[in-house]
């Protein structure tokens, strides 16, 4: 009897995932031109619903990253601002990590 592997069905929902993204990534490129050249009306109905979404979902995905980049923003301001003896004390008190955030 074989044995079983739990990280085989891990590498293969890897693998599918990275071939979903391979095709998704066709798909917008090709929604993109469809859409540049006023060819929309050529969509089926099924892929003018997933381009509808997938545009929700980008659009989502960017004003995300956005307020990230703010809280980022922010945050580096402030932590910027600070004395090494106020950095200190919040270390001290609060227990806190201070330092430069990347986005």
């Amino acid at each position: 009897m074989p044995c079983f592997d739990p990280r085989d069905a891990q590498y293969a929902a890897e693998e599918e995932h990275a071939r979903n993204a391979a095709v998704k990534e066709l798909l917008c490129e090709a929604c993109h031109l469809l859409k540049d050249n006023d060819l929309e009306a050529l969509m089926g109905l099924k892929l003018r619903q997933w381009w509808k979404n997938h545009q929700a979902e980008d659009e989502a995905r960017r004003k995300e990253k956005e307020e990230r980049q703010n809280l980022v923003n922010i945050a580096n301001k402030v932590v910027g601002n600070l004395t090494p003896e106020e950095i200190e004390a919040l270390r001290s008190v609060h227990g806190l990590n201070l330092k430069k955030v990347k986005p």
